[in-house]
């Protein structure tokens, strides 16, 4: 009874040492990926920016956060394609509606980059149901509609 009551102590004081180990070593990971998330998104140099946030996404690939800043620096460094795929990845992490508007704005803002303005329109109205007060949305949907009114025939 003695050997197995120790045997149990030892076990739990072991387990209790891993699980401190594993939280000590997922604390450690977070911290490191938002340390390359922030340094992309100051990094005034989309390749930089780009570097930075994929080891972020690396250590954390749940953060909507992250990805989304990467679809932000491929936006600027005019990769269209990757910003796209990178906003559908946020908008799936994403957790509430305005932060899903955000994301879907970007991906707008990506299609309208690549001269993909049905694309575009779709995006800036679901940013806009989903988030009302979506400025950015509204704005570039008027600019959009304004001119595809123009461009067609009467």
């Amino acid at each position: 009874m003695k050997r197995q009551l120790a045997l149990l102590l030892i076990l739990g004081a072991l387990f209790t040492f891993l699980g401190g180990f594993g939280a000590f070593w997922r604390f450690c990971t977070l911290m490191a990926s938002e340390y390359y998330l922030l340094q992309g998104e100051q990094s005034l140099d989309p390749g930089l920016a780009q570097e930075a946030l994929k080891q972020s996404i690396a250590l954390n690939a749940h953060s909507a956060r992250a990805h989304l800043s990467l679809a932000r620096a491929y936006y600027q460094g005019r990769w269209y394609t990757g910003a796209v795929v990178e906003g559908q990845k946020a908008f799936a992490l994403a957790d509430d509606p305005h932060q899903k508007s955000e994301v879907i704005a970007m991906v707008g803002l990506a299609h309208q980059g690549a001269q993909q303005t049905a694309l575009a329109i779709d995006a800036f109205k679901l940013a806009i149901e989903l988030d009302s007060q979506n400025l950015q949305a509204q704005a570039q949907l008027q600019q959009l509609q304004l001119k595809d009114s123009l461009s067609s025939p009467p």
